[in-house]
């Protein structure tokens, strides 16, 4: 009963779609689709009828399911595609003579302006794996599978889109009135190991430390001042003192002037005992001390710009077998 069927059907139905796309599949076998498509078509959904058609003929190609699919078109109000279903029905070597002249005459009586023979040909588009999104010239065609017609004559682009996949591209010759297909083999994508460039240090400028200076400032100061008490001490020394004789000379040792005067002398006495004395330790001191710091500095930078450390003064323990102490050494 279910053959018979088939075989009714398909002498007598009609279908067809310029894409048909593997999310549309509606069954899994030859006669499922067959059977489907004609409830589709006896319900009025042409489209959906166009699909199971398309789909029962990539699974077992039948002359007479291209015959169904453009009769479908025909009565969908799509009369370029109808057209070009007849033609592609025409051109199968099966073809029986009888079906033939029929399909002509039903192309003939459709009167479709709309349809150009340039744009003749039926082209099978298909991908491993399917799925795949294919623009024709930049413009949407369908997922794969699917037939295109309708595709103007000439050199087209196809270009396969998967994700996860490499897109893959092919220049086609669609020729007028011939049936063609078109495959493609999708590479999958490697991803490509990210390479992190460890950034290169560049060197740091390091400022040059600047020498402390305040040793040399106390040095010079305690130096200063020593001089400074020694001047004094000679002032005294040597003019104020010798002052206050002549004028002590004056008075009689008995009287009290005189006596005024002999305290004031032994406090400039004082006073300048204190500027020798102090001053000259002072003096000696500050003076010592600069001496020390000028031979033991390490500061100063060789010609290459790194720090250069040369001492000119140090002093090292001495141990002999009469002798313990300590050494200076230096570097003039």
């Amino acid at each position: 009963m279910k053959t018979a069927l088939l075989r009714y059907f398909l002498s007598g139905f009609s279908c067809l779609a310029i894409t048909a796309q593997a999310g549309s599949v509606f069954a899994a076998t030859f006669e499922e689709s067959v059977a489907q498509a004609k409830t589709a078509y006896d319900a009025g959904d042409y489209n959906k009828a166009v699909e199971l058609l398309i789909q029962a003929n990539r699974l077992q190609p039948n002359d007479r399911l291209l015959l169904n699919i453009a009769r479908s078109y025909a009565k969908a109000g799509d009369c370029a595609r109808s057209v070009a279903y007849y033609r592609a029905f025409a051109r199968s070597d099966e073809s029986e003579a009888s079906l033939l002249k029929t399909a002509a005459k039903e192309a003939e009586d459709l009167k479709c302006t709309s349809f150009n023979r340039d744009t003749s040909g039926r082209i099978t588009v298909d991908s491993v794996p399917t799925g795949a999104k294919v623009l024709i010239d930049g413009v949407e065609a369908g997922v794969t599978p699917f037939e295109a017609v309708l595709v103007p004559k000439g050199k087209r682009t196809f270009r396969f889109e998967l994700e996860g996949y490499e897109p893959f591209e092919r220049a086609v010759g669609v020729e007028v009135d011939t049936d063609q297909d078109v495959k493609a083999s999708l590479t999958e994508k490697v991803e490509e190991p990210v390479v992190v460039e460890t950034p290169v240090e560049e060197p740091v400028a390091v400022a040059p430390v600047e020498k402390d200076m305040t040793p040399y400032y106390i040095a010079g100061g305690v130096t200063g001042v020593g001089v400074g008490l020694l001047i004094m001490g000679a002032v005294y020394d040597l003019s104020v003192i010798p002052s206050t004789d002549d004028e002590r000379k004056q008075y009689a040792p008995d009287t009290q002037k005189y006596k005024d005067l002999t305290d004031q002398r032994d406090g400039e006495a004082t006073i300048a005992l204190v500027g020798y004395v102090g001053g000259g330790i002072l003096a000696v001191g500050g003076a010592a001390y600069l001496t020390y710091l000028f031979l033991t500095d390490d500061s100063g930078q060789k010609e290459d710009g790194s720090d250069a450390i040369e001492k000119r003064l140090g002093v090292v323990p001495v141990v002999g077998q009469d002798t313990v102490g300590v050494g200076l050494f230096g570097q003039f």
